[in-house]
């Protein structure tokens, strides 16, 4: 395990040191050291730099695609002249070049959620140390109460002694006092132990204020770049339906749209820089900014958890956190603590009340040595190992990572972004707006409105005049009348006129029109007889 994590901060060490590698400079361009300290107003700057410098590039892209634009309205062209070839290449082009920007939002879901993942894992590490650490102060908490209650007892057999001095043998009362003076003297070094402890406990509760900051940011940043990206997502797809439909309406739209997640794309890109660069600069060299806020004890502390060896015994503590030695002077105030009760047995001759005494100092001993002992297994390098790694590689492995992905996936949907509103605007004038598909049932029909009515049946509703008993019969009439004006002519009018459309001969010269008008008043009812008139 140890050489894994070896391994991978190796593999993470360039990437910190290209991102760390950048020059930190105010907007005075005067150099400041490349040193986490976010509560120092010259280093914010320098992060603040270089997230202006990136809104100054995206808003000299935004002056280009607008002077783009502005060209190409100005710009006269043939609007009934359009090459078919030229609008499905531009429709494919624009096409292919929104592919790579959905590839490119792709991968900026995916490093913001590798980077919250990894700052996920660091958090609740710490939240886990930190549970041992409050675990550990309320069992130094009660071995302190507990070397209290020690001192108490002690003072009531000193006193019981003090009472007896006169009828005590002088040798043994002699060899008393120095018992009490061992075990006082233990009990203050039992204390003075206690109290570095303390301090070093206390130190490493900045661990969970710092947790609550790095919990704060990275939610707000999770959720603003997850909710961003998403609308992006959602306003390049409408673009892309647009594209493959050639709809100019759909694409002018998009236009006015995709300026706006142009910008928040390069927005985005500011924002993680100076993050990135703070994260950076933080796994670079994390001791500057710890000094500041703890003690020597508690970096060497955190020093200790982050490279120690795994190993089952409950001695493998931190040289800063002297449990070892309150053991050890338990264990010695255990053994004065015997022979004090031998020599107390010799001088009472085991009575009631200091038999009473002693088993409550026994007790008190024994209690300090279970507490010491559960002290000793809560802040062994097995209760801590595990969470210092998962945190540095939370921040300074997977952290780095997701955040160069998120880096270059939106400089990458930025460029694209900005290669596409230059294209789009020529599909202004070679796409076409697309009429709608369907229409109510109150509207008029667009290709026939209601103007032109089709109640009345045309003539020549057939097709064709062969079967048609009006138009034949209406052709006969005309033709009759002009035979009958024409006179003479109806020899040519026959030859030059169809078998089916062709009158009856003219009349006698003697013959009357009346006769001529019977004639043909029985030819119409022979007519309209033969065609079911």
């Amino acid at each position: 395990m140890d050489v894994e994590v070896e391994e991978e901060r190796a593999g993470m060490s360039w990437l910190i040191a290209f991102l760390h590698g950048f020059p930190h400079v105010r907007f005075s361009f005067e150099s400041v050291a490349a040193v986490f300290q976010p509560e120092d107003g010259k280093y914010r700057e320098a992060l603040i730099f270089w997230a202006a410098a990136t809104l100054l590039l995206a808003a000299l892209l935004l002056i280009v695609i607008i002077a783009v634009w502005v060209a190409r309205c100005c710009s006269r062209s043939d609007q009934n002249v359009k090459s078919i070839r030229k609008v499905r290449n531009l429709s494919t082009l624009l096409f292919v070049v929104s592919i790579f920007c959905f590839i490119s939002l792709g991968l900026c879901l995916f490093g913001n959620e590798h980077m919250n993942r990894g700052v996920s894992s660091a958090v609740d590490s710490v939240d886990d140390a930190d549970r041992n650490i409050r675990l550990a102060e309320v069992q130094r908490q009660n071995l302190n109460l507990t070397n209290r209650n020690i001192t108490a007892h002690l003072e009531s057999l000193a006193t019981l002694v003090k009472n007896s001095s006169a009828t005590i043998n002088e040798t043994l009362f002699n060899e008393t006092v120095v018992l009490f003076k061992n075990l006082s003297l233990s009990v203050d070094a039992v204390n003075s132990s206690l109290g570095q402890i303390a301090a070093v406990l206390t130190d490493l509760k900045f661990l969970r204020s710092a947790n609550d900051w790095v919990e704060r940011i990275e939610f707000e940043r999770w959720v603003i770049c997850a909710s961003l990206l998403s609308i992006m997502i959602v306003v390049l797809f409408a673009g892309a339906v647009a594209f493959c439909r050639r709809n100019k309406k759909g694409t002018v739209v998009f236009s006015a749209f995709g300026v706006v997640i142009f910008l928040v794309s390069w927005m985005l890109l500011a924002l993680m820089l100076a993050l990135s660069l703070g994260l950076a600069d933080y796994c670079a060299a994390p001791d500057p900014f710890l000094e500041r806020h703890m003690s020597d004890s508690s970096r060497q502390t955190i020093s200790f958890y982050r490279d120690c060896n795994v190993t089952g015994s409950h001695d493998n503590v931190p040289p800063a956190i002297a449990v070892g030695n309150v053991s050890n002077f338990l264990s010695q105030m255990q053994t004065t603590e015997t022979s004090l009760e031998a020599v107390l047995q010799k001088i009472f001759n085991e009575s009631a009340e200091m038999k009473n005494a002693v088993s409550l100092l026994a007790g008190d001993l024994s209690l300090s040595l279970k507490s010491v002992g559960a002290l000793e297994s809560t802040v062994s390098c097995y209760s801590f190992r595990d969470d210092m790694t998962r945190i540095h590689n939370g921040l300074c492995s997977e952290g780095i990572m997701g955040a160069f992905i998120l880096l270059v996936s939106l400089l990458l949907i930025g460029v694209f972004l900005f290669i596409l509103l230059l294209i789009v605007c020529r599909a202004w004038q070679l796409f076409t707006i697309r009429p709608t598909d369907y229409i109510e049932v109150d509207e008029d029909d667009p290709f026939f409105p209601r103007a032109h009515d089709t109640s009345t049946i045309p003539v020549d509703i057939y097709g064709t005049h062969v079967y048609n008993p009006r138009t034949r019969f209406a052709n006969s009439i005309e033709s009759d009348t002009e035979n009958g004006r024409a006179g003479g002519d109806h020899e040519t009018a026959n030859t030059t006129t169809p078998l089916w459309q062709r009158s009856a001969p003219p009349p006698a010269v003697g013959q009357t029109s009346t006769n001529r008008s019977a004639r043909e008043m029985d030819s119409i009812d022979l007519r309209l007889e033969r065609f079911d008139v």
